[in-house]
């Protein structure tokens, strides 16, 4: 047979295989797909293409992966979390530990102060001594009972009069969006003028 000169040799041995073809581009998010990207990692990257944009926008609201709370909504978010521990089934299977880092977030409420939330973090042994023999999942309905038989016990007055002012705050906006909408099937523009007294009296009048 014959042999390759020594240097041709040395260079075949060392040389690399063939860079793999970079894959295509993925198309813009909605674009038409021809035929090139009809495939399965063509739909892959297309796909890829898709979620990129809508999880920017899920981060930009709610945080990064991790860092839950810090996104634009990241507020909202923490004292919601915070509220559910007055939800006597979800206190029940909590570490006072846990509990505890929650109720400073708290204060983003308007209306708790930091001597509320001390007084909340007082309460808490004795919150959980009471909440040991609850039925798991409790309805709201039991728990609205559950809070209104210790309105007058002390050792959780904090918790109880707390519990009154976060139950009644409602975390979407759509009553206010109703009523809006009511306003504006009972109004026209000729009417633009009329006082708050009369607005008022015709919309109870209708739906009274």
């Amino acid at each position: 047979a014959r042999q390759l000169p020594r240097a041709a040799a040395n260079n075949n041995r060392h040389a690399q295989p063939p860079a793999a073809p970079a894959p295509a581009p993925a198309p813009t998010p909605g674009a038409y797909l021809d035929d090139t990207f009809r495939t399965a990692d063509g739909w892959r990257n297309y796909a890829t293409a898709c979620m990129v944009p809508a999880m920017a926008k899920v981060e930009e609201k709610f945080g990064v992966a991790g860092e839950v709370g810090t996104g634009e909504l990241g507020e909202s978010m923490k004292v919601y979390k915070a509220a559910r521990n007055f939800r006597p089934s979800f206190l029940q299977e909590r570490a006072v530990a846990d509990v505890i880092a929650d109720l400073d977030d708290l204060t983003i409420f308007p209306f708790v102060t930091d001597e509320d939330v001390i007084a909340l973090k007082e309460q808490l042994p004795a919150m959980k001594l009471k909440v040991e023999s609850i039925m798991a999942n409790m309805p709201d309905e039991d728990t609205l009972r559950f809070w209104y038989l210790r309105r007058n016990d002390a050792d959780v007055k904090a918790r109880h009069d707390t519990f009154i002012k976060v139950a009644v705050v409602t975390p979407t906006s759509a009553a206010i969006e109703r009523v809006f909408s009511v306003l504006r099937r009972m109004f026209g523009d000729q009417q633009e003028s009329g006082l708050q007294d009369y607005y008022e009296a015709a919309v109870m009048l209708k739906f009274n």
